[in-house]
């Protein structure tokens, strides 16, 4: 499990891990997904991480070199729609 420091209630938040092809030209990815914190209005955004190939456990995870950006929530679902075909989805550990 990925824990994050969501300030002073320290919020546990678990990774969901997509393993795929790229949906554009279809060489193997793995996507990392992390729930952030609430903002001041209550929007949920992502932490969506992108790596070259398929990598699996956080040992190859923190050695490899990634894409970072955030998503909402629409975003989300829209990358697990495209790789939902290819992917398999489990918790990180």
């Amino acid at each position: 499990m990925t824990t994050l420091d969501a300030g002073p209630a320290h919020e546990r938040a678990t990774s969901v891990v997509l393993h795929g092809l790229h949906p554009l030209d279809g060489h193997e990815v793995t996507w990392k997904v992390t729930p952030l914190p609430q903002d001041r209005r209550g929007h949920v955004t992502f932490l969506v991480q992108r790596a070259e190939g398929h990598v699996d456990g956080e040992q190859a995870w923190s050695c490899t070199d990634k894409e970072t950006f955030v998503l909402s929530g629409e975003g989300v679902r829209e990358l697990v729609r495209r790789v939902s075909s290819t992917s398999r989805i489990g918790s990180s550990r």
